[in-house]
């Protein structure tokens, strides 16, 4: 549900000119153990527009609560930004995530995934 995605690099380079909401952590190799933030690049700087900002924020809110493992308040979150704006394909997404991990489907650990 997105359209233009761009790596920490990136985001870094170009801050000062972009607007972007956060997508994913990825390890970008196997045997390296950190992890990359992956971002949506959404418009450039000061051109949202104020409920385009209201929903960004919002939406990076629930992100932070998915990554401190806040899981109910992150799906109160997400369910509220879709409620107020609309459905959103990463907004959906993580609606989806939240419900399964509730469900006891876990989580994908890629690192120990065999090529």
């Amino acid at each position: 549900g997105t359209r233009s995605l761009i790596g920490a690099r990136t985001f870094a380079l170009a801050e000062e000119a972009i607007e972007v909401r956060p997508m994913e952590l990825i390890q970008r190799h196997q045997n390296d153990p950190g992890r990359e933030e992956v971002y949506e690049l959404i418009a450039r700087k000061d051109q949202l527009t104020e409920p385009q900002r209201a929903r960004r924020d919002l939406y990076w809110k629930g992100v932070v609560f998915y990554r401190e493992q806040l899981l109910d308040k992150a799906l109160a979150t997400f369910h509220e930004a879709r409620e107020k704006y609309g459905s959103d394909g990463a907004v959906d997404f993580y609606i989806r995530r939240i419900e399964q991990l509730q469900r006891g489907v876990p989580s994908l650990d890629w690192g120990t995934s065999r090529l």
